[in-house]
């Protein structure tokens, strides 16, 4: 049989291993909770319809030309203009049935002519 020193210390060797094994699981949950909370490669920061170009007329100077054309883009009720989409074999302008509806990832563009007539950038794009 055992003394009551071993039997305290078996059970103290117990309670450690048992402390050890709930830390690690700890451990291992909350890992497990951040990488849940990682955005995933296929979430965009917006949907956007794509109407179609922007038919103004542009005032020219010589070679130079005012902020207006290309295509204009509604994201959220708010109607911005942006010069091409990232290269993609999946949608050509040019011969898409417009409106198109896309989720987009996309940033003000930074130029003064644009930052005025609301031109943005599109990062990379799905169609929807």
């Amino acid at each position: 049989m055992f003394n009551s020193y071993q039997l305290n210390a078996l059970a103290y060797r117990f309670k450690m291993t048992i402390n050890r094994l709930m830390k690690a699981a700890l451990v291992i949950i909350t890992f497990l909770f951040g990488l849940s909370l990682c955005t995933k490669e296929s979430e965009f920061l917006g949907k956007g319809t794509i109407i179609g170009p922007d038919l103004r007329k542009c005032a020219c100077w010589g070679n130079k030309c005012g902020c207006c054309g290309n295509w204009v883009i509604q994201i959220n009720d708010t109607g911005y203009l942006f010069v091409d989409l990232p290269k993609s074999p999946v949608l050509d302008l040019n011969q898409a049935k417009l409106p198109v509806n896309i989720s987009l990832d996309w940033h003000k563009d930074p130029d003064s002519c644009a930052v005025h007539w609301g031109y943005i950038i599109v990062d990379r794009f799905k169609v929807d």
